[in-house]
């Protein structure tokens, strides 16, 4: 029965959540010219996109390369901005509950890129496979004639014509690439293990961020802000490139869909008098919570349109 009801709990919040997070859209952009050398340049547009309804910015770098000895159109693609955590602590409702409460929580951040042009390939990408460490540096370097290739962060272009560096961190997470075919690629950033008075547990844990109750309120029954890491007390920074290529004269333009955002695991919490207290976790509560913006890049004019969002 108790079960039965967090799970209606669940489907309440899912129904309620984008109805208390009105939607409001916000967008910039800018450019310039750097020469690299050999005659090529790189002709740089950024565009800032920022939406209330998801807690998401996206900041996009869109790097053109201008190659006279490559064959091909390139674009160095770097994803940049925020995603919130939309880590919160409630009550739960109804009678019999009172002892119970619910937190909310980022167990994955989700960043992707696709297109479905047919004369448009992923060449390259940052980071790659999968990374564990706190701290992610990579460098993504150019050099004349089409050859783009990855690095360990280097400071300023090494041997490179031109370099492009991602720089993030994810302390208690890992990114991995889940999905990579030549039109698309998607990362995801997983919770992987915490530390707690008991010693390390697995993001898994149903305990995870549980302790007795210290008060009578929501926050009372969670760990301190100090012991939440800042993906989950405060969001993500991602810092991340996709590298493409189009072949010349086949179109002026090519669209894109990035998407940022995150799934959210609930942890519920319930104290008894005699017992103590009892958590329940429920994984994936709440999937794909993502901003999807899709831009329109013209190979011939170097312009970047934001052409639609959901």
């Amino acid at each position: 029965m108790v079960k039965n009801k967090l799970l209606a709990a669940t489907l309440s919040i899912s129904l309620v959540l984008p109805l208390i997070t009105p939607y409001s859209e916000g967008a910039t952009a800018a450019s310039n010219i750097e020469e690299i050398g050999e005659g090529a340049q790189i002709i740089k547009r950024t565009e800032d996109v920022s939406s209330k309804k998801w807690g998401v910015t996206q900041n996009i770098q869109f790097d053109f390369v201008k190659d006279p000895k490559y064959n091909k159109d390139a674009l160095i693609i770097k994803m940049q901005g925020f995603i919130n955590s939309r880590t919160s602590f409630t009550d739960v409702k109804g009678k019999g509950y009172e002892a119970t409460k619910r937190l909310l929580w980022p167990f994955q951040y989700n960043i992707a890129l696709k297109t479905s042009d047919p004369n448009v390939s992923l060449i390259n990408y940052l980071p790659k496979n999968k990374i564990e460490t706190i701290d992610v540096s990579q460098t993504l370097g150019y050099t004349i004639g089409g050859n783009f290739q990855s690095a360990p962060s280097i400071n300023g272009k090494g041997a490179f014509n031109y370099a492009k560096k991602i720089s993030y961190n994810q302390q208690n997470y890992i990114s991995e690439v889940v999905q990579q075919n030549s039109k698309n690629i998607k990362w995801e950033v997983k919770a992987n293990a915490f530390n707690s008075e008991d010693g390390q547990l697995s993001a898994y844990d149903s305990h995870l961020f549980v302790r007795s109750p210290i008060g009578p309120n929501a926050r009372d029954f969670f760990v301190s802000d100090d012991n939440l890491p800042p993906l989950i007390h405060s969001g993500f920074n991602p810092s991340f490139i996709a590298t493409v290529s189009h072949e010349k004269d086949k179109g002026d333009t090519s669209e894109f869909e990035i998407a940022y955002g995150r799934n959210l695991d609930i942890t519920y919490a319930t104290f008894f008098t005699r017992t103590g207290i009892f958590a329940e976790r429920r994984h994936n509560a709440l999937v794909n919570r993502n901003l999807v913006i899709k831009y329109e890049v013209n190979w011939k004019t170097h312009e970047i349109k934001v052409k639609g969002h959901n």
